[in-house]
């Protein structure tokens, strides 16, 4: 059998039509918040961070997935250490997402889908993993305790 370019670029065409590039993750509403508390103005007490934002796949751009986080690790937070678990979106309850954080901006993302064929017995197991950084633009926000005095907590 004798194959050509073009022979071969026609049977290949229908594949990059289908999946005209790499599957990609796709985060947005990112939001970050951070809390510090201090008992005295030079004596810091306690503090929590939270993270929150959804999640979508170009493979299924209109299911979102929500993933949030909160840590009361002193200083900064979020380390990316920890693995955290996105919430199930109704009816993909056999995909689970999850994710590593750092207050630096460091993400990554790991989602796993089990899927069983309508007819057949086969059960498959696809995994998808991206990371990259997201890029933290942030306000500060400055509130004192007005007439503070000893014994009282200072924020």
């Amino acid at each position: 059998m004798h194959t050509t370019l073009l022979s071969t670029l026609l049977l290949i065409a229908p594949l990059a039509f289908a999946y005209p590039s790499a599957p990609a993750f796709k985060l947005c509403n990112i939001i970050y918040n951070s809390s510090y508390i201090f008992s005295t103005p030079a004596h810091y007490a306690t503090g929590s961070g939270t993270v929150s934002f959804d999640l979508t796949e170009s493979y299924e751009p209109y299911e979102r997935t929500h993933c949030s986080a909160y840590s009361i690790r002193e200083f900064d937070f979020f380390y990316g250490d920890y693995t955290y678990a996105c919430d199930s979106v109704p009816g993909h309850e056999k995909t689970s997402t999850n994710f590593t954080f750092s207050t630096s901006g460091a993400i990554t993302i790991n989602q796993t889908s089990t899927i069983s064929g309508n007819h057949t017995p086969h059960v498959r197991t696809f995994l998808a993993y991206g990371n990259g950084t997201v890029p933290l633009i942030c306000d500060n926000a400055y509130k004192e305790t007005a007439n503070w005095t000893i014994g009282q907590v200072f924020s």
